[in-house]
C-alpha cells in the first residue's frame, strides 16, 4: 500500500501538492521504522529518504507542479533510448546520437510520431510511452502546483519550511498510533522521523545520524 502512495505522490498527473506530500512522507516514514543496522537495503532506503525529504520541499512551491520530472526518471528514459539505436557508444558516437534522438522526440511531440510499434519492453523502455503520454497532457493542462512562492534572491529552504514543519507534525501525528499497531516502538523500530522536528538543521542531522559517513581519515564529510 505504502509503495502505491509512493508512486501517487510522484507520478500522478492531477493530484493537490497537500496529498503528494502527506503521501510522501507518511511511505517514507513506514520504510524508514523497519530500518535494521547493517541490512542490505540501506543504500536503496537512503535514496528513498533522500528523495523524499527533497520532494517533500519541491511540492510546496508553487513553480513546481509535476515532480516526476524532478526524479531520475527523464535520464533514465534518454539513455534507454540511446543504448536502443548503439548499446556501446564512445563520446564522438554519442554527439551523433543526441542528434538522432533530439530529431526523434521533436518528431514525437510535433508530428505525433508513434513512439514503438509494439507494446513489447522492459523497464524504462517499457514505461516510455506513457511517459510521453504524460507530458503531452501536463503541455496541454498544466497540474496543480504548492502555494508558496519563492523568492529566489533568499533561501528556499527558510520560506518553504514552515509549510513543511506543519506536513511533518501532521502526518507524524496520524502514522504514530498506526505504527503502534504493527508493534513498532521507540527503541524498536520507530523511524528516528518521528519526533519533534523544529528546524531544517533538525531534519539533516536525523539524516546524518541515520545513514552514518564513514569514509577516509582526512576526508570531506559528504553531507556538508
Amino acid at each position: 500500500m505504502f509503495l502505491r502512495m509512493r508512486s501517487y505522490a510522484v507520478n500522478a498527473r492531477k493530484a493537490d501538492w497537500k496529498i503528494r506530500a502527506y503521501f510522501t512522507w507518511a511511505s517514507m516514514l513506514f520504510f524508514t521504522s523497519f530500518h535494521k543496522a547493517g541490512t542490505t537495503m540501506l543504500p536503496t532506503m537512503r535514496n528513498m529518504v533522500l528523495e523524499s525529504v527533497a520532494l517533500l520541499f519541491l511540492v510546496t512551491r508553487d513553480d513546481v507542479s509535476q515532480p516526476r520530472r524532478n526524479t531520475s526518471e527523464c535520464n533514465e528514459h534518454t539513455y534507454g533510448l540511446l543504448r536502443k539505436n548503439q548499446r556501446e557508444f564512445l563520446v564522438e558516437q554519442f554527439i551523433r546520437l543526441v542528434d538522432q534522438m533530439v530529431l526523434k522526440m521533436n518528431c514525437i511531440f510535433q508530428s505525433n510520431l508513434a513512439i514503438t510499434r509494439s507494446n513489447v519492453g522492459k523497464g524504462y523502455q517499457k514505461t516510455f510511452p506513457e511517459f510521453v503520454s504524460s507530458l503531452k497532457a501536463a503541455a496541454t493542462d498544466t497540474p496543480k502546483s504548492g502555494p508558496v512562492e519563492v523568492d529566489l534572491d533568499e533561501k528556499a529552504v527558510n520560506q518553504l519550511w514552515p509549510l513543511v514543519r506543519r506536513v511533518i507534525r501532521e502526518v507524524n501525528a496520524l502514522m504514530l498510533p498506526f505504527l503502534k499497531i504493527l508493534g513498532v516502538e521507540e527503541g524498536h523500530g520507530l523511524s528516528p522521523f518521528l519526533s519533534e522536528i523544529k528546524e531544517p538543521e533538525d531534519l539533516l542531522r536525523i539524516v546524518k545520524d541515520f545513514f552514518p559517513y564513514k569514509g577516509e581519515p582526512g576526508e570531506e564529510d559528504c553531507w556538508r
